[in-house]
């Protein structure tokens, strides 16, 4: 059992910021492994006033003039041996570290200054008696160890607001990356890296918020948002979710204008915290989905392409969408097609499944070039989906129509359809070689042709 506490506290140690400190700590574990305990306490006090010095010396090389006031200070007490001076800068620590810089909470500022109390009666000839002088057990000097970790060694010398806004001013920044991973690792190696719950709870809010209410962001500082959000919710999975499953979320969504709910919904699918919403804001959603009605109408058809990914939405969106086959569909299609590499493809193969079906019939159809034209635009939104079938009967139309082979876009519109559907390339090998025969002496068609040469290794023999 006592191999166990050890090896926590050896564990513990290791994340102490500065080496100095981390120094003091290891020979606060020795003196605890050896039972000296009050010998403990005393240098884990010590550890933390070297890691407070630490923590102002920090903040003084970012430009916080009140740590270097105060460092300078305590030069001046240190080198005019000012015993009494010094003696109230140690005493202040707590109250300091709290209220000036923000090192650590209320909490924390209670447990140092028991420690602080605990390390006099160690450190000085205190009696708790004339006869009986003060006893340190192993579980008071186990406990100041963790706390004095816990509550400060752990910690980067910046929290509070001044983190909260050198942390912001990072994710605003342009070199800051778009992709979650790249995120992460960037955070972790910042103020966010090691920070305390509050920190981490206003960096979540303060992003929601802002992704929520903010017109002015560009889609590309949107996305660093998000990369940083989604990081956040890996590196802080807890945290992440008590902040949004708090009152405080539920009053961001709450405040959100109806013309402006588009933008939750992409929260929603991109965070996945539906699970974690309040009852009222379900109802609220649920309700909001199935008073659609028009899919060129604002935001619709991107609202209901983001609520088709919440698992619990999807049954809902999927009837709504049913409801709505006697209109176009395209709208709808088309914000699918331009989100396709962040939707589950099973999930709207249904919704795919008649427009595919009307497009294909009107372009194999097709009676003038500009109906073949529209109908291979069509096609286009939806190539990702076609089966082989379809692939089959297209490309069959493409040779035995003329008004569909003649038209002028259809040279591009065919290598579109080529190139979205690379998995089902060798089981229509045959019928695209019937296309490339018909085209491969017509120069407007030459880039096709390349394309099936290098898709299926043509030499120039065989061609």
């Amino acid at each position: 059992m006592m191999n166990e506490r050890f090896i926590d506290l050896d564990e513990l140690v290791l994340l102490c910021q500065d080496k100095v400190t981390k120094g003091y700590i290891w020979e606060a574990v020795a003196c605890y492994k050896a039972g000296a305990f009050r010998s403990c306490i005393v240098s884990t006090w010590n550890a933390v006033v070297f890691d407070f010095l630490y923590k102002l010396r920090q903040l003084e090389l970012i430009g916080d003039g009140q740590a270097r006031d105060q460092l300078n200070e305590f030069e001046r007490c240190r080198l005019e041996d000012k015993r009494k001076e010094l003696w109230e800068f140690e005493t202040n620590i707590p109250k300091d570290a709290k209220d000036k810089y923000g090192f650590i909470s209320l909490m924390g500022r209670k447990h140092l200054e028991r420690l602080y109390e605990d390390r006099n009666l160690c450190a000085h000839p205190s009696m708790q008696s004339i006869e009986e002088p003060f006893t340190a057990t192993p579980e008071l000097a186990r406990g100041h160890l963790r706390s004095a970790i816990t509550h400060l060694l752990q910690y980067p010398p910046v929290q509070g607001r001044l983190a909260l806004d050198l942390i912001w001013n990072m994710i605003k920044s342009e070199g800051f990356p778009e992709n979650t991973e790249q995120a992460i690792n960037v955070l972790k190696d910042s103020y966010l890296g090691r920070a305390r719950d509050a920190l981490i709870k206003d960096i979540v809010v303060g992003l929601t918020t802002s992704l929520f209410l903010d017109d002015a962001k560009k889609p590309k500082e949107r996305c660093r948002m998000y990369a940083a959000l989604e990081a956040v919710s890996n590196l802080y999975f807890q945290q992440f979710q008590e902040t949004i499953s708090s009152d405080k979320f539920f009053k961001i969504i709450a405040s959100v204008p109806d013309n402006k709910w588009y933008k939750v919904w992409e929260y929603l699918r991109r965070m996945k915290v539906w699970d974690s919403l309040k009852k009222g804001l379900k109802i609220k959603a649920e309700t909001f989905i199935n008073s659609i009605n028009n899919l060129d109408e604002g935001n619709n058809s991107f609202i209901l392409t983001n609520a088709l990914e919440i698992p619990k939405m999807k049954d809902i969106v999927l009837n709504k969408i049913k409801s709505l086959k006697g209109t176009d569909l395209k709208p709808l299609i088309e914000v699918i097609n331009k989100y396709k590499e962040n939707i589950n493809i099973s999930n709207i193969s249904e919704i795919v499944k008649d427009y595919k079906k009307d497009a294909v019939e009107a372009f194999v159809k097709s009676i003038t070039y500009r109906q073949a034209e529209v109908a291979g635009s069509n096609l286009i939104l939806v190539s990702t989906w076609l089966t082989i079938e379809e692939i089959r009967e297209i490309l069959t139309g493409f040779c035995e129509n003329n008004q569909i082979h003649g038209a002028y876009q259809i040279p591009e519109i065919m290598m579109n359809i080529f190139q979205e559907t690379p998995q089902l390339a060798e089981l229509v090998k045959d019928d695209w070689l019937l296309v490339r025969q018909k085209i491969e002496h017509e120069k407007r068609y030459v880039d096709l042709v390349q394309l099936i040469d290098t898709q299926y290794g043509l030499s120039e023999k065989e061609q």
